[in-house]
């Protein structure tokens, strides 16, 4: 039987050994993958290391990730929205979260689904894919301003230098804006890849560096952008001609405005009111 002397040493040790509960947050990272955890901290030492404790101090995955994003977001540029309801630290440490925004082939497909500013320039650009998606734009646009307008267009569209060169002067500048997203020519990483041609991007200084600073010019762009798509859609059909008369050195010919809440012919041309009214009798 063990004496009372015996047992006290390992009491004593025990005493040492007890400091205080453990956080439940320390309990969650030794249950974690700790390469996970090391991993994820060590992006936040990277990029974030003033805040460290902050981000570190919550409980699960998601809100860790969901508090480095916001700091991340404050010092450097936005990460991809809606991504990170289920993620793990793994998921989130494996390649930076940042939106593509390059017209990828399957953009080109689906261009019904935008609007029609979009479509009305995506109908004047040259597919840097299969020239024969074309087609189907040039018969939406048909229908959409009219046969005349269209034919003004080459069927195989213009390449971003002829469009950069005729549509001189800051009130056309989103029309080359965005001519260069469509030819990848941009200069900045997010508009000029897409996620079907490109593969994620693992975690860097330099990337993270080199995306920091295109995104000033990122959001200049779309700025430029969304202003054109804008201003045609103020009046489609005297703005696109405007665009398409510069583009081919041509003179406007004006349609005149009463002509203009009639419906079209099978060609696309306004049925004029004595056409209408010969249709009524």
């Amino acid at each position: 039987m063990m004496s009372h002397d015996q047992v006290f040493p390992l009491a004593i040790l025990a005493s040492k050994l007890i400091t205080g509960p453990p956080s439940l947050s320390r309990l969650i990272d030794l249950m974690e993958d700790s390469d996970s955890v090391g991993d994820f901290l060590n992006l936040v030492r990277e990029f974030l290391p003033q805040h460290e404790a902050e981000i570190m101090a919550e409980v699960d995955a998601s809100q860790r990730i969901g508090v480095f994003r916001h700091f991340f977001e404050e010092h450097y540029f936005p990460l991809e929205d809606g991504m990170y309801d289920d993620w793990e630290l793994q998921d989130f440490t494996h390649h930076i979260p940042v939106a593509l925004m390059g017209f990828s082939s399957s953009d080109w497909e689906a261009f019904g689904s935008m609007r029609d500013g979009l479509i009305l320039l995506l109908s004047m650009m040259e597919s840097p894919y299969d020239p024969g998606e074309r087609v189907p734009i040039l018969d939406y646009v048909k229908d959409l301003v009219g046969k005349r307008l269209v034919e003004m267009i080459p069927p195989e569209g213009w390449s971003t230098a002829e469009i950069e060169a005729r549509l001189s002067g800051k009130e056309y500048e989103g029309c080359v804006a965005f001519a260069k997203v469509i030819s990848f020519e941009t200069g900045c990483w997010q508009l000029d890849a897409n996620w079907e041609d490109y593969g994620p991007e693992d975690w860097s200084r330099d990337t993270v560096d080199g995306l920091t600073e295109q995104w000033p010019m990122v959001q200049e762009l779309q700025g430029q952008i969304n202003s054109i798509f804008d201003w045609i859609e103020e009046d489609i059909h005297r703005n696109f001609e405007e665009i398409l008369a510069l583009m081919n050195d041509t003179e406007i010919v004006p349609v005149p405005k009463e002509q203009m809440p009639f419906p079209l012919d099978d060609d696309g041309q306004v049925i004029q009111k004595e056409v209408m009214a010969i249709g009524r009798r």
